[in-house]
């Protein structure tokens, strides 16, 4: 199930998909925080240490261990032509129930 953070909270114990933007990661590899399309900040806790640099936008599944964090099952670093492009929630519109009709 693809989420934003302020859905984690419903999904404790559960696999879940979520896309964002790394910020910053452990000296020691073991976590990482990264931000969400809705601009929260959700801690990653892996099951392994990272072994390559992580920046960009990366896609996490994983269990949902708390509010706002994750345990990582696998992930997806985007490439930078993808990155540039990334849209955040915030930018996009909610529709107008006249456009959900048409």
């Amino acid at each position: 199930m693809r989420v934003n953070a302020k859905l984690l909270a419903n999904y404790q114990r559960q696999t879940v998909c979520l896309v964002g933007r790394v910020l910053q990661s452990e000296p020691q590899g073991m976590s990482f925080k990264m931000k969400s399309p809705d601009e929260q900040v959700v801690q990653v806790i892996m099951k392994n240490p990272i072994q390559e640099p992580l920046e960009g936008i990366i896609e996490v599944v994983g269990e949902v261990t708390a509010k706002l964090a994750i345990v990582c099952e696998s992930y997806v670093l985007f490439p930078p032509a993808v990155t540039e492009n990334f849209v955040t929630a915030r930018r996009i519109r909610p529709l107008r129930k006249t456009e959900r009709t048409m």
